[in-house]
């Protein structure tokens, strides 16, 4: 079986591990307000907790959440409804995998 779970590019930094689980802490916060605001149907709230996750993935050495997450924003901005799902599920997808490695 393929492992599926996603490792932050510093994972291997010993002084790096408490951010990475503070990171991981606030990435399981932050799905769960995405998941409401997408249930909800409210894309600004959606916008505004995907530029959250995109403004941090990258800094935590996560680049694709980043990539998803901006995708996410813009067409959560753009009112992009055929789109605003796929990417929805696309982010979704990933954090799910990220926080089975926790």
């Amino acid at each position: 079986m393929t492992d599926v779970s996603i490792y932050s590019e510093f994972a291997d930094d010993p002084e790096f591990q408490e951010l990475l689980t503070m990171f991981m802490e606030s990435m399981a916060e932050q799905q769960t307000h995405l998941n409401d605001a997408f249930m909800a149907g409210d894309l600004d709230q959606v916008r505004e907790v995907s530029h959250k996750i995109k403004g941090s993935g990258a800094g935590y050495g996560f680049p694709e959440l980043t990539d998803l997450a901006a995708s996410l924003e813009v067409s959560s901005r753009e009112r992009l409804d055929d789109r605003v799902e796929t990417d929805f599920n696309a982010l979704q997808d990933y954090l799910n995998r990220l926080l089975a490695g926790t």
